[in-house]
């Protein structure tokens, strides 16, 4: 990522170090994310962009006494600046009487089927077809049909994890996710705003499928004269932005009318 002078492992490593060096224990937990994305309102993409971010989470321990502390800049004088709030936040802390310290290091398995190079590399174009293929789905079926908002999301995300015990973890992952709200319209009647979902770890996903399913909900859901959206029927818009959209979504749909959408391994 522009701007970062250090990789995630060595920033890990470093900020353990300098725990180290004020007589403590330190552990560091990094990730950086990278999200291109385009979304969709009103029948139209409106909207495609690459976001970044990436940050530092720090815990130390001083005799049983717990500092935290966090950056977004992963540079020699951020993580200094970070041990040193974590350290004076442990010594003003009272000891934890509970504290068992730091895990150490052992042998784990890696996970299979949670990364894809296809949406690691994804760029921006690619957001961008996925999201007209979908969009083009609904739009053709019948013409009564809006597509009132939706959008697909590639995300690539590596984490570490380093502590002073000796554990020293890398880990990449990716998400893939899109959704769509669909409501149909004929003169004065209008249907509630209804959605269809799909994600996965993988590049695996139906966008033509999800555009036609939420059409389908739209065009069988109750027709009434009021121009307006029944809020359950909406689909929830931090489901397809957060970095774990399969949670997101998963806890945010209760009751009223929906789909049970899609989630592929």
């Amino acid at each position: 990522m522009a701007g970062s002078s250090l990789s995630l492992l060595d920033a890990a490593l470093k900020a353990v170090k300098l725990c180290e060096a004020g007589g403590a224990e330190g552990e560091a937990y990094l990730s950086r994310t990278r999200t291109v994305s385009a979304a969709i309102e009103n029948d139209q993409i409106v909207k495609a962009k690459t976001v970044w971010e990436e940050g530092l989470g720090l815990r130390v321990s001083l005799q049983g006494r717990i500092g935290f502390s966090y950056t977004n800049r992963l540079n020699m004088e951020s993580l200094r600046e970070t041990v040193r709030k974590a350290l004076k936040l442990a010594k003003a802390s009272p000891p934890d009487r509970q504290w068992k310290g730091f895990p150490p290091s052992k042998a784990c398995q890696k996970p299979l089927e949670t990364y894809d190079g296809r949406v690691a590399e994804a760029e921006v174009e690619t957001a961008v077809d996925l999201a007209s293929e979908m969009l083009e789905s609904p739009l053709s079926l019948d013409r009564r049909v809006k597509a009132s908002e939706g959008a697909v999301n590639l995300t690539y995300t590596k984490r570490v994890l380093a502590n002073s015990p000796g554990v020293e973890v890398e880990d990449e992952g990716t998400w893939a996710g899109c959704y769509l709200e669909a409501l149909a319209r004929e003169g004065s009647s209008t249907t509630p705003a209804c959605f269809e979902f799909n994600f996965s770890r993988m590049l695996k996903l139906n966008v033509a499928e999800v555009g036609r399913k939420a059409a389908e909900l739209a065009l069988s859901a109750p027709w009434s004269r009021e121009n307006r959206r029944r809020k359950d029927c909406r689909h929830p818009r931090p489901a397809c932005t957060a970095l774990h959209p399969i949670l997101h979504a998963g806890s945010s749909l209760e009751g009223g009318q929906r789909s049970e959408g899609q989630v592929s391994a």
